[in-house]
């Protein structure tokens, strides 16, 4: 049974594409019950929607500055290339972003206010089902990955000559 990712190209690209590739991980070499699989779905969307609601959040005037700091932290460490554990550890080195991000995000999301937050969850949802994938950063994208496969070809090559 194959199963289609569909790649959006969206700020938060960097967070949402390691969680879903870890989902088609999941569902390619370990078999899942459906309501498990829908559970994980639906878990990896509701991240989406709080990040991009922590985000429209955070311009607010009336965000505490308490939470903007929290979601300074979060988005921070979800960016940064230092991790508690290194990513080439198997498992485990996926497992603090798996882990600290959600956390960070729950935390953040517990020191907004709770009209402001709902205002935002609206807003952003409302955002995230209008918006169409960017074509052009996706080709922007590709274009990068290709030129730093090019420039490995060549270097390898002058490695051979």
């Amino acid at each position: 049974m194959r199963f289609k990712v569909k790649y959006e190209y969206t700020a938060f690209t960097g967070i949402y594409l390691p969680a879903r590739a870890f989902i088609v991980y999941l569902q390619r070499f370990y078999p899942v019950q459906p309501s498990m699989l829908r559970k994980w779905k639906e878990f990896v969307q509701r991240l989406k929607e709080d990040i991009y609601t922590l985000y429209l959040a955070s311009k607010d005037p009336r965000m505490p500055f308490a939470a903007k700091v929290m979601i300074l932290v979060t988005v921070a460490y979800a960016f940064s290339p230092i991790d508690l554990i290194p990513d080439f550890i198997p498992i485990i080195g996926y497992l603090d972003d798996m882990v600290l991000v959600p956390l960070g995000i729950w935390l953040s999301i517990k020191l907004v206010p709770e009209p402001l937050l709902q205002y935002y969850r609206r807003k952003a949802k409302a955002q995230i089902h209008e918006r169409k994938p960017n074509y052009v950063m996706a080709g922007v994208v590709v274009i990068v990955w290709l030129l730093i496969g090019y420039w490995v070809y060549q270097a390898y090559m002058e490695r051979i000559d």
